[in-house]
């Protein structure tokens, strides 16, 4: 709602010129102006990202093994244990694994890197 609100500031902003002079009207429409740009300039940036929720978020990401992963196990990822398969050698318990994948709700994990970086990308 807010941003519905920022969206509208300069066609309500016209307004200003019917009920103030137009030289105290001025200043103050510019200044919504500039508001409003900044508002769509920040907008627009956050649409221009790469759209990542769910698991696809946690691609790429470190997680900390709970329980030897050898070929299953558990790991913790932002406070949440999950169950994880590596298709490597033996993880041991305290270890750092980089997460790869997905086998339904399990963890493909990895103890070097999956060859992707912090935001999934190869």
């Amino acid at each position: 709602m807010p941003m519905l609100i920022a969206m509208a500031l300069p066609i309500l902003g016209i307004g200003l010129f019917f009920y103030l002079p137009f030289w105290t009207a001025l200043p103050s429409y510019i200044c919504l102006a500039i508001f409003s740009g900044l508002v769509y300039y920040g907008m627009f940036a956050g649409m221009k990202g790469k759209v990542q929720s769910g698991m696809e978020k946690m691609i790429g990401r470190d997680a900390l093994v709970i329980e030897d992963i050898d070929p299953d196990g558990k790991v913790e990822y932002g406070n949440e244990i999950w169950s994880a398969v590596t298709e490597g050698r033996k993880i041991s318990k305290g270890e750092k694994v980089q997460i790869c994948g997905f086998q339904g709700m399990r963890l493909i994990v990895n103890a070097s890197s999956c060859g992707k970086d912090k935001n999934g990308n190869r």
